[in-house]
């Protein structure tokens, strides 16, 4: 596709924003002349706020461009999100803001239509699901094609009844839809739905740079003093840091000095309860509440840990957990869906009933246990897994094979050849 060059257009709603293009920086109060089209092969809807969207989209927008494919973003999002995200983006052509200020928001509709109808594209790829409609109707008033990608990214516990509809509208447009592992390919609600886009299905799960994290041995005589756990996510109901903190607890009784330390990175609304129960159990000294860690900074914080715990109840899939496994840290996850079909029990990561403080703690200690050499062994297992099945340039290859059989005409397959040959 023909690449018009780095361009900015500010939408009503999202006026006096700073946003990044094509890796620096660029002010939406200067408007865009309005004979200049934004263009990019692949269009990313995506949420615009800080969350695995961001890291996703990065690392997918970086491994297309390395190999000639341009990328632009539509990203959705309250403005103070969107705001919080300047600087993050790389490797697009262009950040078109929409701003949303609550659920059943027509103007960010109307924003979205438009901006569907300015934006020329190859392939859509709808990361978020709720301004489908607007996006492929602004698509069809210009006739382009309607190339579009429902990535299903919703853990199936988390799904609730307006989710559905939003998921059935985009996959209703669409001609292709993502799952991002099999277990939630097979438990999708709407499965057996005559939906245009459920006629290609594919499971392609999301993909680290493995070569941003140094992997290093932990276990016998390489812990860390004391030994420092760790879990980085977005502070929500489902994501269970509470139980964390109760087993550092639980560990302080039990071993006194010896007790590990717990770093926590993340934000959101759960964050003022989670410090609340550090107070109340006595364990500030112990436990670390980081917040936001950005991006660019997650290999570095990784590197400080000599385990890293994932409680969680579902998962669609978590960038976390495979971070750590290209740092080749040791795993301890809960046993839920989004989990069990990505790790094998005792075999790359030790996986515990969900909620519950005591099989943390039993498998903290197995992996501590002098002489066991369990925690290389699944650490140095983990890191084959990320390396092997979840590495960035395998989910590039995978997306660049389904954008050819939706667009014949486009640079998919001479991309995906100069992308073995990086390999």
């Amino acid at each position: 596709m023909r690449r018009d060059g780095p361009a900015v257009r500010p939408s009503a709603a999202s006026t006096r924003q700073t946003l990044v293009v094509a890796g620096r920086p660029a002010s939406s109060s200067r408007p865009l002349h309005s004979r200049t089209v934004p263009s990019a092969d692949v269009l990313h809807v995506c949420f615009g706020g800080l969350g695995g969207h961001l890291s996703v989209v990065n690392t997918l927008t970086r491994e297309l461009g390395a190999v000639g494919v341009t990328s632009g973003v539509v990203a959705v999002a309250p403005a103070e999100a969107i705001a919080s995200t300047a600087g993050s983006w790389t490797g697009v052509e262009f950040v078109e803001p929409v701003a949303i200020r609550r659920r059943a928001d027509l103007a960010s509709m109307w924003t979205a239509l438009q901006a569907g109808r300015r934006i020329r594209s190859r392939v859509v790829v709808m990361h978020t699901l709720r301004h489908t409609t607007p996006i492929a109707l602004g698509r069809l008033a210009t006739r382009q094609p309607l190339h579009l990608v429902t990535r299903e990214s919703h853990s199936l516990p988390s799904r609730s009844w307006i989710v559905n509809v939003q998921s059935a509208s985009s996959v209703m447009w669409g001609q292709a839809v993502v799952f991002l592992t099999a277990e939630n390919m097979a438990g999708y609600p709407l499965r057996h739905l005559p939906l245009r886009g459920l006629r290609r299905r594919r499971v392609i799960p999301n993909g680290v740079d493995v070569e941003r994290f140094r992997f290093r041995p932990r276990g016998d005589g390489m812990w860390g003093d004391p030994i420092t756990i760790g879990m980085a996510a977005r502070f929500v109901p489902g994501k269970d840091f509470a139980s964390l903190v109760r087993v550092i607890a639980a560990l302080r009784e039990e071993w006194g000095d010896r007790c590990p330390r717990l770093i926590l990175a993340g934000d959101g609304p759960t964050h003022a309860s989670v410090r609340a129960l550090v107070d109340e159990l006595g364990v500030n000294d112990r436990v670390e509440l980081l917040g936001h860690v950005p991006e660019s900074q997650i290999p570095e914080f990784l590197d400080r840990l000599d385990i890293y715990a994932q409680l969680t109840d579902g998962e669609a899939f978590s960038m976390s957990l495979i971070q750590a496994c290209a740092a080749g840290l040791p795993i301890i996850a809960s046993n839920v869906l989004g989990v069990r079909d990505v790790f094998t029990d005792h075999e790359d990561a030790l996986l515990v009933e969900p909620r519950l403080t005591e099989p943390v703690v039993a498998a903290i200690r197995s992996l501590v246990e002098p002489g066991t050499g369990l925690a290389a062994r699944l650490g140095a297992a983990a890191h084959r897994l990320g390396v092997e099945r979840y590495s960035s340039r395998r989910m590039a290859a995978s997306y660049l094979e389904l954008f050819a059989e939706l667009d014949s005409e486009g640079p998919w397959l001479e991309a995906r050849g100069r992308l073995a040959d990086r390999a």
